[in-house]
């Protein structure tokens, strides 16, 4: 006999099933990475006066200001998509904002090359005229990262290649697997999901200050308590990580270089 097919009612209600259960399980997680977004979102307000943008120092406020402009609502999309058991699609928006920070960390130590970075542009390197690549911004921030968990994990579940697997089938064996045609509520997938979008949450609002320093001085007291309250507890949560998993993993370290944790405030 075969099987009802499945409907978009059926997808909803798996949605809606597991929204109960992410929320009922990581319950301080929720409340926690909402008010990290609605403090992203509030920070925009004080990015400080516009600079000349002939300048390197304009420019790369420039384009600071448009990468973080936009991180609030994917953010926002990607914890939708997280709670609901979207986990892949929320990793593909995670990537997307990884990359996005991780340029502005390169542009910050190469304010001359802003210009380069934001349009693709070649340029000469040793010689050579060609585009700045990913791998070689992500190995200055933190080497071996790009190979072993950009490359491998994040850009294949990007690109369909066969890790992305994981998150539609799950297996008995190479041979038996089941796929996962309803959104249902997964810890372990859930969880490499959160974990990450709260250390990169850390890493934009860590590094706000020191991309925008002269709008840093017109916060409110009022937010300023939210915004560091906000790093506070993503920073606690992501050491209480570090120390219930493996203090010494490859995944904590290069977060801490990416993120700024050695220099949080």
């Amino acid at each position: 006999m075969i099987e009802r097919r499945i409907t978009l009612t059926d997808i909803i209600n798996g949605e809606t099933e597991t929204y109960q259960i992410t929320h009922s399980i990581l319950k301080d997680c929720h409340e926690n990475v909402l008010k990290a977004i609605i403090v992203l979102l509030q920070l925009m307000y004080f990015t400080g006066p516009n600079k000349d943008v002939t300048t390197p120092e304009g420019e790369f406020h420039s384009y600071v200001w448009h990468q973080y402009i936009g991180a609030p609502h994917s953010f926002r999309a990607c914890y939708l998509l997280y709670e609901r058991g979207h986990y892949l699609t929320a990793v593909i928006i995670f990537r997307s904002l990884l990359e996005s920070f991780i340029q502005c960390r390169f542009a910050f130590n190469h304010k001359d090359m802003v210009r380069i970075i934001w349009s693709g542009q070649k340029c000469a390197i040793k010689g050579k005229k060609k585009k700045i690549t990913f791998k070689e911004m992500f190995d200055e921030i933190s080497p071996g990262y790009y190979e072993k968990i950009y490359g491998e994990q994040l850009s294949g579940f990007a690109h369909g290649k066969i890790g992305a697997d994981i998150f539609r089938v799950k297996r008995e064996s190479t041979t038996v697997g089941k796929v996962i045609m309803i959104p249902k509520f997964d810890e372990d997938l859930a969880s490499y999901v959160i974990n990450q979008v709260i250390a990169l949450q850390f890493g934009y609002l860590n590094f706000f200050s020191k991309f925008f320093p002269d709008g840093v001085s017109s916060i409110t007291k009022d937010f300023a308590e939210e915004y560091n309250y906000s790093k506070r507890w993503l920073y606690e949560y992501i050491n209480s990580h570090r120390r219930t998993k493996s203090p010494s993993s490859e995944w904590h370290k290069h977060m801490d270089a990416f993120m700024g944790i050695s220099i949080a405030q």
